[in-house]
């Protein structure tokens, strides 16, 4: 077993310096589940510009400044490995309400 196999990922609070990182894996997670693995066909145009929209640097800085959310990122010697983020509530269920909290994005 190699010295990095051996080494453990840390868990964190992200910041806006990790919006670069969160960003690239943000993207390369939601092509290789949604569009490559599940094979759901979004249009070309989507494709083209909802990445960048979703997850671009800017629109990732911006939400990491966002106080109505919270971001966890795991990593290991320095490479993003998965990021979880949390934010208010917007799900349509009856026992939903304003003051609760909801999983929006758990990327691995």
């Amino acid at each position: 077993v190699t010295a990095a196999l051996m080494s453990e990922a840390a868990i964190r609070p992200a910041t806006p310096a990790d919006a670069e990182a969160l960003s690239a894996l943000g993207t390369s997670t939601f092509l290789d589940t949604f569009v490559h693995g599940f094979g759901i066909p979004y249009p070309a145009d989507e494709l083209a510009n909802d990445p960048e929209t979703s997850f671009g640097v800017a629109a990732t800085r911006e939400h990491l400044f966002n106080p109505a959310q919270q971001w966890w990122i795991a990593e290991r010697d320095g490479q993003a490995l998965a990021f979880a983020q949390v934010g208010p509530n917007a799900l349509p269920h009856p026992e939903a309400d304003s003051r609760h909290a909801e999983l929006k994005r758990l990327y691995v």
